[in-house]
């Protein structure tokens, strides 16, 4: 899987990149604005910051594999920010974006993560922020992501394995420290 954040019409190809408000039931309702991992500790969100001005929302990134790609419970990021930077407008007043600390580094692999640039000179230049950001449908490319977390929480609460009584209670004396 790349990590790069290739984009077509229909949505992101390689990484799945949302800001998200963890108020909400889930991936699609949450949504707040579309991101670029630069590196696996920043995120880049190009346009509009009025996202980031709700007093009250509580701030995560989810990242994750596109639907074509098959998900596992790895696959699916929700990190919190250490910091949010909000980039100064454009002089004609046009907002340019967000840079995106992240409390943790993402195990997704970022397509400039050592240099926040190309790697090669004569490659594409990196994220440019005076670029529209991209008008996907929350809904088609983060129904996938939201669905799959719902099953993998209703996948985690599990009875213990057919495990003797005595095998159970040893393992409550242990962790507990007394029976």
């Amino acid at each position: 899987m790349s990590g790069e954040n290739k984009m077509t019409d229909a949505g992101p190809v390689g990484l799945i990149v949302s800001i998200q408000d963890a108020r909400r039931e889930d991936a699609v309702n949450g949504h707040l604005a579309w991101g670029e991992l630069l590196s696996p500790q920043l995120v880049a969100v190009r346009g509009s910051t009025a996202w980031a001005r709700d007093p009250l929302a509580r701030f995560e990134v989810l990242l994750a594999a596109p639907e074509d790609i098959p998900l596992d419970a790895g696959a699916i990021e929700r990190i919190k920010p250490r910091r949010i930077e909000l980039i100064p407008p454009t002089v004609e007043g046009t907002e340019r974006g967000a840079l995106i600390w992240l409390a943790q580094f993402s195990a997704f692999p970022a397509p400039y993560a050592e240099t926040l640039g190309p790697q090669d000179p004569a490659e594409e230049a990196g994220p440019d922020a005076t670029q529209v950001p991209p008008a996907w449908d929350a809904a088609a490319v983060l129904g996938p992501v939201a669905a799959r977390e719902q099953e993998l929480r209703q996948n985690l609460v599990q009875p213990s394995p057919d495990s003797g009584e005595g095998e159970f209670r040893m393992w409550w004396c242990f962790i507990f420290g007394g029976c």
